[in-house]
C-alpha cells in the first residue's frame, strides 16, 4: 500500500471510530464502543489491546518498529485509539485505566512528533486536549517530562516553558532539571525570532528566563 493510501485509510478509519465510539457512548453500551476502538488497533497499528495491557511502551515501540512503513503514522494512530481507549474508562468511572491509556497515548504521539515534522492540525489539536487533561493530575515526574519535551517538539515553546517551572517546583529545584532547562533555552536561542514568536516566547522571555534559572542554579550550589 501507498503511503498516501495508508494515510488516506488510517484518516478515515480513524474518524469513523471516533463517530462509532462517541455514539455507542451516548447510547451507554461501553463495550461496543471498547470492540469498535480494539477493531481499529488491530488494522491500523497490528495490536490487540490485550497486548497493549501486558506490554511496556518500550516493546511496544519495538514490535512497531520491526516493520519500517508508515510507522509515523501508525504511532498517531496508537496515539489516537488509546486516547479514545482513557475516555471510554473515563466513562466507565475507572479513572486509573484512563490514566494509563492517556500515559501510552502520549508516548505514541511523542514518537509520531519526534520522528517527523507532522503539520496536520487536528492530530495536534487532539495531542493538545490529551496533555491538557493529564496536567490535571498529579502525574509521574517521567509523564510530566515527556508532556514538557512534546510541548518544545511541537513549537509551544510558551506551555513547554509552563512545565518545565511546574516541574522545577515539584523536585524542590532539582539541580538535573534546573540544568535540563537551561539546555531547552539554550536550544532556543538557536532558533529564528520569527519561530520563537510564533512558538509564543519571544526572545526577550527566552533570556529572562534564562538568567532566572541561572541565578536558581547558583542557589543550589
Amino acid at each position: 500500500m501507498l503511503k498516501n493510501d495508508y494515510m488516506k485509510e488510517m484518516e478515515n478509519s480513524l474518524d469513523l471510530v471516533k463517530e462509532e465510539v462517541n455514539k455507542e457512548v451516548v447510547n451507554g453500551d461501553l463495550i461496543k464502543a471498547k470492540n469498535a476502538i480494539n477493531k481499529q488497533l488491530k488494522n491500523l497499528v497490528g495490536l490487540e489491546i490485550e497486548t497493549i495491557d501486558t506490554l511496556s511502551f518500550n516493546s511496544i515501540e519495538d514490535i512497531i518498529n520491526r516493520d519500517s512503513y508508515y510507522n509515523v503514522w501508525k504511532y498517531i494512530a496508537l496515539g489516537e485509539l488509546l486516547k479514545l481507549q482513557g475516555f471510554v474508562c473515563l466513562k466507565e468511572k475507572d479513572e486509573l485505566m484512563m490514566i494509563k491509556y492517556y500515559q501510552k497515548s502520549l508516548q505514541a504521539f511523542y514518537k509520531a512528533y519526534d520522528e517527523e515534522d507532522l503539520d496536520d492540525q487536528k492530530y495536534l489539536d487532539d495531542a493538545n486536549s490529551l496533555m491538557n487533561d493529564l496536567r490535571e493530575y498529579d502525574l509521574l515526574m517521567e509523564d510530566d517530562k515527556q508532556i514538557f519535551k512534546l510541548y518544545e517538539l511541537t513549537n509551544q515553546f510558551d506551555k513547554a516553558e509552563d512545565v518545565l517551572f511546574y516541574i522545577i517546583e515539584k523536585s524542590n529545584n532539582d539541580k538535573d532539571i534546573i540544568l535540563e532547562g537551561l539546555e531547552f533555552y539554550n536550544r532556543l536561542k538557536g532558533k529564528t525570532k520569527e519561530i520563537l514568536i510564533n512558538g509564543n516566547l519571544p526572545e526577550n522571555e527566552v533570556e529572562d528566563s534564562y538568567t532566572e534559572l541561572k541565578k536558581l542554579l547558583e542557589k543550589c550550589k
